[in-house]
């Protein structure tokens, strides 16, 4: 099987992963206000994150043409940069987890991104001989999710820990 038909086989198999815990995980979303509107403001951050990115990729293409082969990774870090800063933006304010949210399982989750995306790009990363040959690779794709999983993972981690020391 070639790489692009597994590429797209595993993103398939994600998507299927991701609907069937959404499906079968109880609705614990209860939000206090408070915290609807600070996730209202990562949201908004986040998507101005995106558009900055897509509108400097626009701008940028109709001066360098040969940046055109490139828009599936600008995307692609639009798409990882918004959701990191959201994600980022509502731990560190206290509203990524609803009010009966631990957050042991977005760790363990993150975690698993984590390794998952390193197993998928270790076999690939030995025959790149150099960033730019990853860069045109869309096994780039893998590092920028592993990136944003990291700093997400991190400032749980992190967060998780500061609010730890203030309860003692």
């Amino acid at each position: 099987m070639n790489n692009e038909l597994t590429f797209l086989l595993g993103v398939l198999i994600a998507v299927i992963i991701v609907i069937a815990i959404r499906k079968t995980r109880k609705n614990n979303d209860h939000y206090d206000e408070r915290q609807l509107m600070v996730r209202g403001r990562a949201y908004q951050i986040g998507f101005m994150t995106m558009l900055v990115f897509s509108a400097s990729y626009m701008l940028l293409s109709v001066a360098f043409e040969e940046l055109l082969k490139f828009g599936y990774l600008w995307n692609a870090m639009s798409m990882f940069v918004g959701l990191t800063i959201f994600a980022v933006y509502s731990i560190l304010n206290d509203a990524f987890f609803s009010l009966k949210e631990k957050g042991d399982n977005y760790i363990f989750t993150c975690i698993l991104v984590v390794v998952v995306n390193c197993i998928g790009i270790s076999p690939s990363v030995q025959n790149i001989t150099s960033i730019m040959d990853l860069i045109g690779s869309y096994k780039f794709l893998n590092v920028l999710c592993i990136l944003s999983f990291v700093i997400i993972l991190i400032t749980l981690v992190t967060k998780r820990n500061l609010d730890r020391k203030d309860e003692e």
